[in-house]
């Protein structure tokens, strides 16, 4: 059987547009070849067996014209025309993409409007992409089946059920040129766990290594393959290590069908592209890598220390008590004299990253279930054009509706139009990024975004409270010290009836203390003494580790009415720069690459810029767009790369705190510390000297110490 996208707008149901419409339940897997040919492994609800199926499709795309399919004559012809090798049918509506065409082949397919192109346009046409936006929509085939079908990933099926494995791998050092795998660490989906050594230092040995680690992967067939960090190092590593020592690479259910790639936002840099970045696939598997995951929690909650696996299994009461400990850089040295140990510290971090996918791998896995896209590329999609675009393009050929071509920005200002209920949907019809923007929905939202906004605040200080900030996070306000929390809910209520029917207003927290530093950039303090900070002032992961722990440690004292405890952490980190306490790491920024090498020496005699000066006086002269690295100025004037760490703390090279003390200071200064300005005067209070010669401002003290802020209010 052969399937096309539906256009026959029999149904208009939206349930369907949702949540698709075939009904075929415990999709785990699906792998689609260009001449229509997929594979589809289920897993059967009730019994837990894993069943595989063969199925066909007809591969097509979407056409804003036929021009460059006409030079084919009689082989191409309307849907259902014998004999053409292609064929079409026109949507309805207004939209620009309005033409549906398929063949039984998607490369024959795509060569054909290439060539066409060509001869339009008079010149090389290589890619699709090269029409742009507005002319073509081509879909992976696996997505194009899954639009076609209305079939969806895991219906019928929970979390729990899927079978998961987890593998680690310890190598002696980070580059896959020189370095071995010498242990690797596995959890099956049974949640027993396994420690593969290699036999020895020798290639073979490591050869051998990897084979086993193939044999266990087939002989548990998980539906999934996680790691934290997975695409990043670990399939990277263990691809290149197999390909030096000659071993297929077979970790999917296809035979000898070894590891595919794909585009990707975050990966590793492609061999053929040093501005591309892929990641691997396993036909068969989803490759769950749990960083991902990670990056997307702390897009909302802004609360990790950090992103590596250790930090956040202990921020998020994941790591066991007797979790064992090993310097990154101390790994394979400890394992020499204490393989023990080294096995204990492996297999922790195989059940950390299975409690961390259980714990943060709902959105993708509920996400699976409605958007036809593979479980996989849900998991580090962006929620525009990764996961409302496919939604809508499903929706749209279910209709048998035209697409609209991408409808870019009118320039219309949208900033504080919206609260945080409706954002992100509303940044996506307002950004001018994914295909369905609509310019206009956007600026009416921000009408009635700013009306709403408006009214809230207007009623809140006409409530008797102080408003501190309203944004998109939320709206902050002061209230009386004589009032109750019963007195803040009555006003909040009152103020929620006189909001539109559809708007819901709650009362989200309290909080002792605030301090706005400006727009979306604030600093709360809870009643248990938790600081929470929001904005790239505070917290930014470019910034200098030393001024973020200043900025921290200062508005714990700062919000606690404490002006001695915020003149402590200054002079304590002015005293720690001079006698050179802090380790390089702290005072270096973390800085992208935008530059290749040829361009930046291309430009170098007019204008030298201090990340890439830092990378050549480190001895580097290669590297890549996309690379980050964290920065320093030396005592010397010049700059130079500080060495990363891992979990840990530890780096493979010594410290030189070569670091510029003046200019630090300086940082400090007029950097990190005027961010607490608006809780003082005068104004200019940290002098030259470095001393702290201010007070708390009296209106601020009143709102710090007195006015009990921070009931946060958001529709």
């Amino acid at each position: 059987m052969e399937t096309l996208p539906e256009t026959a707008p029999v149904r208009r149901n939206e349930d369907e547009w949702l949540w698709g419409w075939d009904p075929t339940p415990g999709i785990v897997s699906i792998w689609a070849e260009d001449d229509g040919r997929v594979t589809v492994w289920r897993r059967l609800p009730d019994s837990g067996e894993l069943i595989r199926e063969g199925d066909r499709f007809r591969p097509w795309l979407l056409l804003d014209r036929l021009d460059d399919l006409l030079h084919l004559g009689d082989a191409l012809g309307g849907a259902g025309t014998v004999g053409a090798r292609i064929t079409y049918r026109e949507l309805d509506g207004p939209g620009a993409l309005r033409y549906l065409v398929s063949s039984d082949n998607y490369r024959t397919l795509n060569a054909a409007v290439l060539a066409g192109a060509t001869q339009r346009l008079g010149r090389r046409v290589g890619h699709l992409k090269e029409l742009g936006a507005d002319a073509a929509l081509a879909l992976p085939p696996e997505e194009q089946y899954l639009v076609a079908t209305g079939r969806n990933y895991f219906r019928d099926l929970s979390f729990d059920e899927l079978r998961r494995l987890q593998f680690d791998l310890e190598t002696t050092g980070l580059h896959a040129e020189v370095d071995k795998i010498f242990m690797i660490a596995v959890r099956y989906p049974s949640g027993d766990t396994e420690v593969l050594e290699a036999s020895g230092p020798g290639d073979a040995a490591e050869a051998n290594l990897i084979r086993r680690l193939i044999a266990k992967i087939q002989a548990a067939d998980p539906d999934v393959i996680e790691n934290h960090n997975l695409h990043g190092f670990d399939l990277p590593f263990l691809h290149r290590r197999a390909r030096r020592l000659g071993v297929p690479l077979s970790l999917g259910r296809l035979p000898a069908s070894g590891l595919r790639q794909r585009a990707a936002r975050r990966g590793m840099i492609s061999d053929d592209d040093a501005e591309r970045r892929v990641r691997f696939v396993a036909p068969g598997r989803e490759l769950i890598d749990t960083l991902d995951a990670v990056r997307r929690y702390d897009y909302t909650v802004r609360s990790l220390p950090a992103y590596g696996l250790k930090a956040v299994a202990r921020h998020l009461g994941l790591a066991g008590p007797d979790r064992e400990h090993i310097r990154g850089d101390q790994i394979y040295t400890v394992y020499q004299t204490d393989p023990a140990r080294v096995k204990r510290y492996a297999t922790a971090d195989v059940e950390e990253v299975a409690a961390l996918s259980r714990t943060l791998g709902g959105p993708a896995f509920a996400l699976a279930r409605m958007v036809p896209r593979r479980y996989e590329r849900l998991a580090d999609a962006g929620p525009a054009t990764g996961v409302i675009d496919p939604l809508l393009v499903r929706a749209y050929l279910r209709a048998g509706t035209a697409l609209p071509a991408h409808e870019e920005s009118d320039g219309t200002p949208h900033s504080g139009a919206a609260l945080h209920l409706f954002s992100t949907g509303y940044l996506a019809a307002g950004g001018g990024l994914t295909r369905f923007a609509d310019v206009h929905a956007a600026n009416e939202v921000t009408r009635r975004g700013r009306e709403t906004l408006d009214l809230m605040c207007r009623a809140l200080a006409d409530g008797g409270v102080t408003l501190l900030e309203a944004d998109t996070d939320g709206v902050y306000f002061a209230v009386p010290e004589s009032w109750t929390q019963a007195d803040e809910r009555r006003v909040v209520s009152e103020v929620a009836s006189l909001l539109p029917s559809l708007v819901q207003l709650e009362l989200e927290g309290r909080y002792a203390a605030m301090l706005s530093h400006e727009p979306k950039n604030y600093a709360l303090l809870d009643y248990d003494g938790e600081l929470f900070l929001r904005g790239v002032a505070f917290r930014s992961s470019r910034a200098e580790p030393f001024g973020q722990a200043f900025l921290r440690r200062a508005l714990l004292s700062l919000l606690a009415g404490d002006v001695p405890g915020v003149r402590a952490a200054y002079m304590e980190t002015i005293d720690a720069l001079r006698r050179r306490e802090l380790p390089t790491r702290d005072v270096a920024a973390r800085v992208r690459l935008t530059k290749t090498p040829e361009r930046y020496f291309a430009s170098r005699e007019q204008r030298r810029e201090l990340p890439y000066e830092a990378m050549l006086a480190s001895g580097s002269e290669s590297w890549h767009v996309g690379d980050k690295v964290r920065i320093y100025r030396t005592r010397d004037g010049g700059a130079a790369v500080a060495p990363e760490l891992d979990d840990e703390g530890a780096s493979d090279i010594g410290d030189p705190r070569d670091y510029d003390v003046p200019h630090y200071e300086r940082l400090l200064r007029d950097s990190f510390a005027t961010r607490l300005a608006r809780a003082f005067t005068p104004p200019d209070c940290l002098t030259r000297s470095g001393r702290i010669t201010c007070s708390i401002h009296s209106s601020v003290l009143r709102r710090l110490a007195s006015a009990r802020p921070g009931s946060a209010s958001r529709p």
